[in-house]
């Protein structure tokens, strides 16, 4: 499971670099009771890790609800930068 869309990063040197179909994949989540951290990686088409960021959201214990990597994926697409990407 991981998402797709273009994304501009800025790099070291504080020049903007283009990634088309950049791969958005949450590489992992720490959670406890009230508070989930998804780690999600920036990766270009060939996997090169250009990017990681943290991403804090509240997770769901509810009966039935998904586990928090999938929890992790939906919050980043309720949110402004990710809301374009698409399901790969």
């Amino acid at each position: 499971m991981a998402l797709q869309k273009d994304m501009t990063l800025t790099d070291n040197f504080g020049e903007d670099i283009t990634l088309n179909n950049a791969y958005i994949r949450v590489d992992f989540v720490r959670s406890d009771k009230l508070t989930a951290l998804a780690r999600v990686g920036i990766y270009n088409s060939e996997m090169r890790k250009y990017e990681t960021r943290s991403v804090p959201f509240t997770p769901t214990y509810a009966s039935g609800s998904e586990n928090h990597v999938k929890q992790a994926y939906a919050y980043l697409k309720t949110l402004s930068e990710y809301s374009e990407a698409t399901d790969v």
